[in-house]
């Protein structure tokens, strides 16, 4: 036997014993509950037929939460790891790093749903550092459901960052659920810069419900913005902020969109809310404050 391959036979060796001995410490040291969790999720991982997994990996959400497995059902697994509750979370994040890409989902899923703080940085770790789309997608959803202010500078991050339009879309929804100001400045880079007007409209978003005025100028430049949902909600960014400074390039872009109803409107209602009355192509007179609380 030659010398590199008795090095290659005692390397293989030395990982299956690293492995094993790993395994055996984990199990010694791991609670009765951590097993039951572990198998809970395996179970889960296990669901998907191919049509199903498909359907999953196309980007759905909704098949993911409401999609009936083979099994005996998500619910009921679901409702297993609940009634165990927050003692549940050491097997849930001994999973973050399973080499089963679905175990890791179902694994960041159900720590989301059960809503264990200690969850949340475990949680920012493998939204930074995992190659699934699908797995860091879920994560984003799961810190969405904790709402640890902890997330927001890794969430920024990934919304500057993630190559998936899918992800960078979601973490601008969850920043803007979270509500941080520290968001406030990646959040205006996604404005400006993004390819996706999805992500960009979810940007201008955020910045309308966290109001912080820097997004102000940003926002302002939005409005030329190439798509009209981005233009829209730029429009109503502006109205919650109340900045003065909107006021002319609102009045500006009013006169330039009368032929479209959608923007119009948009523009009038954020002016009212800025104190200044305008007047709504195709009506008589000023917009009214209660219509716009009724119009689509």
């Amino acid at each position: 036997m030659t010398r590199k391959r008795r090095i290659f036979w005692f390397s293989t060796i030395l990982l299956i014993l690293a492995g094993g001995i790993g395994g055996y410490c984990w199990h010694r040291h791991s609670t009765a509950v951590d097993r039951k969790v572990c198998e809970l999720v395996y179970e889960a991982a296990d669901w998907p037929d191919t049509k199903w997994e498909k359907r999953l990996k196309g980007w759905k959400l909704e098949f993911l939460l409401r999609e009936k497995p083979q099994s005996r059902g998500q619910d009921a697994v679901e409702s297993e790891i609940k009634a165990i509750g927050r003692a549940s979370t050491p097997g849930l994040i001994s999973l973050f790093h399973d080499e089963n890409e679905l175990v890791r989902l179902y694994a960041a899923f159900f720590a989301g749903r059960i809503g264990d703080p200690v969850s949340a940085e475990p949680l920012i770790d493998l939204v930074e550092k995992d190659k699934d789309e699908l797995v860091r997608f879920i994560v984003v959803e799961s810190l969405g459901w904790l709402g640890d202010k902890k997330a927001v500078v890794p969430l920024a991050s990934v919304l500057l960052k993630d190559n998936s339009e899918g992800i960078r879309e979601h973490a601008a929804i969850v920043l803007c659920d979270i509500g941080d100001s520290r968001a406030v400045d990646s959040l205006i880079e996604a404005l400006q810069k993004d390819e996706s007007s999805v992500v960009r409209y979810r940007s201008a978003e955020a910045l309308g419900q966290i109001g912080d005025q820097r997004a102000v100028p940003a926002l302002i430049r939005a409005l030329d913005d190439k798509g009209l949902n981005v233009r829209g909600c730029a429009i109503e960014a502006l109205g919650y902020i109340g900045d003065p400074r909107a006021i002319e390039p609102l009045r500006e872009v009013l006169e330039i969109e009368q032929k479209s109803g959608y923007v119009s409107y948009r523009i009038s209602e954020a002016l009212h809310k800025l104190g200044v009355a305008a007047t709504f192509p195709g009506s008589s007179g000023t917009f009214p404050a209660e219509e716009s609380a009724t119009m689509p």
